[in-house]
């Protein structure tokens, strides 16, 4: 199994492709800071920050789940939101895939799904946080589970998503 995310950035990247390719440019070059001193500034030996994080899951060795998202910076947060509902909550494949997202960043507020309880915004009151009530919190998810009893595939997208499960 491969797990595997090709970006351009924003749809179409740079909006630009090389002439007599087809191939359209990424347009990377936004993430860096153009200020001195910064962790993305501009500068030799520099990476930008990069957020695309195809992955495997394994648990005892075996291939368990096959998982990845879009969404520029909150691409980690909703995959390990994902991660968390899956192994350590033990939610179900579609329950997994729809529960309510935060989105946290090095600066206030916390984004917030509408559609989280009362609780969880309460929680993060209590701990400090400002929030912030958002629709939707990041982009859709898809996931693919192997069931270690039957060796077949189980796939799902997310709710938020037109995106549908084919061929498996």
């Amino acid at each position: 199994m491969v797990s595997l995310a090709q970006t351009h950035g924003n749809g179409f990247g740079s909006f630009v492709t090389a002439p007599r390719t087809g191939i359209i440019l990424n347009h990377g070059m936004w993430r860096f800071d153009p200020s001195e001193g910064k962790l993305s500034s501009i500068m030799p030996g520099k990476r930008a920050l990069n957020n695309v994080s195809p992955f495997l899951i394994l648990r005892q060795g075996q291939l368990y789940a096959n998982l990845g998202k879009p969404g520029r910076r909150r691409i980690l947060t909703g995959l390990a939101q994902l991660v968390v509902h899956l192994l350590d909550l033990g939610l179900a494949l579609t329950a997994a895939l729809v529960v309510a997202r935060f989105h946290c960043r090095t600066e206030e507020p916390v984004w917030l799904e509408r559609r989280a309880s009362g609780s969880l915004y309460q929680d993060f009151i209590d701990r400090g946080h400002q929030v912030e009530w958002h629709y939707q919190v990041g982009s859709d998810r898809q996931l693919i589970i192997v069931d270690q009893a039957t060796q077949t595939l189980r796939a799902g997208v997310d709710a938020r998503s037109d995106a549908s499960v084919q061929g498996i």
